[in-house]
Parts: C-alpha cells; sequence; structure tokens
C-alpha cells in the first residue's frame, strides 16, 4: 500500500446482473491498486457472482451477497464492512471505468482539504451532451440552470458534468462519489426507494451539503458505461422518475410541490418530443409512465418499482 499519502481509501461496489461491467470496473483498478486499502463488492445478482470470480485479480475482496437486493441496501450493507483505519470511501456503480490516474488525483485533492469536505465526485468525462431544444425546454420549465450542480425548487438537480474547475455543489451523484468514512457511518441510504432508488444520490447528499463542502473534481476522471435501456421497461421507469423526486422534494421545505408539478409537465413534454425526434415509443411510454406517477402522487398511493431498466 502506498504510503504517500494519508488518507486511506476503500472502494464500496453494489452489483447485480452485470458481470462484464463489473470485469470492466476491476481491470481498470489493477494500475492503481496500491492506492486501494479495502475493496467491498456487495452482489444483488439473481445468479451471484459468488467470492471465486475475484480470484484472478491481484488484490483481495470482501464479498458479500445481499437477498432481496435493492441500491441503497446494497450500499448500507457496504458501508458496514468498511475497515476502522478506513478515513475515505468511494462509492461506485459496477459500469464505472477508471483512467490510470483516476485515484492519483483524487488522493491529491483529498490530501489539502480540511474537515468541512464531507464528500467529492469524480469527473464522469464520456456523459452525453444534451440537445439544444431538450436544453431550453429544460430551463424553461427549471428542469435545469447554467450552474452546474444545483438543487432547484422543483426538486431536478442541475447537470454535474463536465466541470471546467473544480466546482462546489449541493448534490452528488450516486455511483461516483467519495465520501469521508464518519459520514457514511452516521447517514444511512433511503432504504424505503426500492430497486434502482431513482434519486438516491440527491436524496442522501443534498442534506449534507447544508452541513459542509461537496466537489466535483475535474481531474479525477471516470467512463460510465451503462448498458442500453430497455424500452419495454420505459413506463415503469417513468413513473419512478416522478414518485422518487416527489418523495425528495416534500422531505424539504425549501423545496416546492408547485415547482414539482410544473416541472413534471416539462418532463412529460420533453419526453414526447423525444419519441418524435427517435421514431419510436421510448418517449410516449416515458411520458405515460410520468402521468400514472403523477396519479399516485395525487391519491396518495406510492408504488416503488423494483426493476432494473437497462440491459
Amino acid at each position: 500500500m502506498s504510503g504517500q499519502y494519508n488518507n486511506k481509501l476503500a472502494f464500496i461496489i453494489p452489483t447485480r446482473n452485470r458481470v462484464e461491467c463489473l470485469s470492466e470496473l476491476m481491470d481498470s483498478m489493477i494500475p492503481q491498486k496500491d492506492l486501494i486499502s479495502q475493496i467491498i463488492v456487495v452482489d444483488g445478482s439473481d445468479e451471484p457472482v459468488g467470492e471465486s470470480f475475484f480470484e484472478i485479480y491481484p488484490f483481495d475482496v470482501d464479498y458479500l451477497y445481499v437477498n432481496p437486493p435493492s441500491l441503497t441496501r446494497q450500499k448500507n450493507e457496504g458501508i458496514k464492512r468498511l475497515n476502522e483505519d478506513i478515513t475515505i470511501a468511494g462509492i461506485f456503480d459496477d459500469d464505472i471505468v477508471f483512467y490510470e490516474d483516476t485515484l492519483e488525483k483524487l488522493l491529491d485533492f483529498w490530501e489539502t482539504c480540511d474537515d468541512g469536505l464531507l464528500g467529492t465526485s469524480l469527473n464522469i468525462v464520456n456523459t452525453p451532451p444534451v440537445g439544444i431544444i431538450r436544453k431550453v425546454l429544460a430551463r424553461i420549465f427549471y428542469m435545469d440552470v447554467k450552474k452546474r450542480g444545483k438543487v432547484l425548487k422543483s426538486g431536478f438537480c442541475s447537470d454535474l458534468f463536465p466541470p471546467e474547475k473544480n466546482i462546489s455543489v449541493e448534490w452528488l451523484c450516486g455511483g461516483a462519489t467519495v465520501w469521508r468514512s464518519e459520514i457514511l457511518h452516521n447517514n444511512r441510504y433511503d432504504e424505503s426507494l426500492a430497486g434502482w432508488a431513482y434519486y438516491e444520490d440527491a436524496v442522501f447528499s443534498y442534506k449534507l451539503s447544508k452541513t459542509g463542502r461537496l466537489f466535483v473534481l475535474k481531474d479525477a476522471r471516470v467512463d460510465h458505461n451503462p448498458p442500453e435501456f430497455n424500452i419495454g421497461k420505459n413506463l415503469n421507469l417513468g413513473r419512478m422518475l416522478v414518485i422518487n423526486r416527489y418523495h425528495f422534494v416534500r422531505h424539504h421545505p425549501e423545496l416546492s410541490a408547485f415547482f414539482f408539478f410544473y416541472s413534471s409537465l416539462g418532463e412529460i413534454i420533453i419526453n414526447m418530443l423525444q419519441s418524435f425526434s427517435k421514431r419510436d415509443i421510448s418517449g410516449f411510454l416515458l411520458a405515460y409512465g410520468n402521468i400514472l406517477g403523477i396519479w399516485d402522487i395525487i391519491i396518495k398511493e406510492r408504488n416503488q418499482i423494483d426493476e432494473s431498466f437497462r440491459g
């Protein structure tokens, strides 16, 4: 283990039914293995990956299987396994891939910071660009603003990537983020958000931004290579997007139910326009799911959806 840094870094990797993605992530860690003090893989796959999967790698892996799975539960179970000497811990999606200097840049930044820094997000450099029409509509309907990393009254969060420099933000993405270990020990991910748990990252990080600093690091680069969305599941995806965002909004009095419903109208319009642009039904299914989610909110029926929407 490298002695040039004061911090001891752990990884927590929740995974479910994506062995190929997990393999690519593990391979990208090999050149920087000496900077990692502990690796925890929390498996929720239908067919467990198993400990033997990791025997080919030149580092130890703490493996645990969680059933029934959910992203938030797997994160919480991984946190319980952190060694006592760990000072910072990264929680990474299984479809993240590191650059060869990612962890060096990350640890360099943490070495210069005081206890007021609570968490950092790595820079997902291959984030797809947003089209101009979508961008304009998102601004009109209070779904986005120019400043990165803002939480809006509607419950939408403005984009984090790509930052032009290290930036202070109000929320951090859930799949490429490093936290002080005591923050993770003292705060739990919201397990009422089932399955894929959309918006769990904003739910967890926004409240912490009120007590300390959160940053996105320009030079600590990663790629995010998720499988394609399964269009046939877009209805349930659209439903979850609305329900979970409302869950977020109602827990923060400074956010607004009015702006939530106003921005949800914009979300429906943008999704419908997506179908016209792509000439398929993907956007229509998302929009219909959005409408069903709004109806669930109106009749006060909170449906949590345990489903994988990719692959």
